[in-house]
């Protein structure tokens, strides 16, 4: 097959007047620069979300091409800003991978002192942050909503910080979680809550926003992290 070639590069950076190629990207035969493309957007458009400039953009050629080889630009301040408007929320950040996601949110909510409640069934890139930060690890019983208001009933009240995290789709065993039942489990015994969407993204929601958008709970779901690399067919993390 013809692959293609560096002048193909659809994405083109303006340093000191003058316009560059990036080629710090993983992508070296161009792939984000092609189909990639029209499986973001399509993506993005679905379920009457239409996806901004910057959203298109860099869906479709910026993916590959994160914070961490080039620093950030104005299409990832743009591309936070355009998140933030899309799930309704005060603010968004991207990182390079949905797995550093994971561990930038947790480690920078949680600390020692505080505690974590993990669902038996998270994803490796949760046990991890968690570990990391230093925080008590409080294990539920899988998408038990009555074994977690237990375990919180049994925390000392408002003397640390208490965050429950979860997915919305579990890549485990194929399930959902009670997003309804856990998110007032949360309110009733004040802990925070956090929804690990990166298999629901795309997939569930009027808009495609996720099973959070789908239980009818996304304005009640305090902080929400997925990946580019299912639906979006790219790299990157928010």
């Amino acid at each position: 097959m013809d692959y293609p070639s560096a002048a193909s590069v659809s994405v083109r950076l303006t340093a000191g007047g003058s316009r560059l190629g990036p080629f710090t990207s993983n992508g070296q035969i161009l792939l984000p620069n092609g189909a990639p493309t029209v499986i973001a957007v399509a993506a993005l458009d679905a379920g009457g979300a239409h996806a901004s400039g910057s959203l298109k953009s860099v869906a479709g050629g910026f993916l590959g091409r994160l914070t961490l080889a080039n620093g950030t630009l104005g299409e990832h301040e743009a591309l936070e800003q355009d998140f933030a408007k899309f799930f309704g929320k005060r603010a968004a950040t991207i990182f390079t991978t949905g797995y550093q996601a994971n561990l930038g949110m947790i480690g920078a909510l949680c600390g020692p002192g505080d505690v974590v409640m993990l669902d038996a069934e998270s994803h490796a890139s949760i046990c991890d942050a968690t570990r990391l930060s230093g925080a008590e690890v409080v294990w539920v019983q899988h998408n038990s909503p009555a074994n977690l208001a237990k375990k919180l009933g049994r925390l000392p009240k408002l003397q640390r910080n208490r965050l429950v995290v979860v997915e919305g789709l579990y890549s485990i065993r194929g399930d959902v979680a009670p997003l309804r039942e856990i998110v007032e489990v949360c309110r009733q015994y004040g802990a925070y809550i956090l929804v690990d969407e990166a298999h629901s993204f795309g997939i569930y929601g009027e808009r495609g926003l996720g099973w959070s958008e789908e239980q009818g709970v996304l304005d009640q779901v305090d902080f929400l992290v997925g990946t580019f690399s299912k639906t979006l067919g790219g790299v990157g993390g928010f």
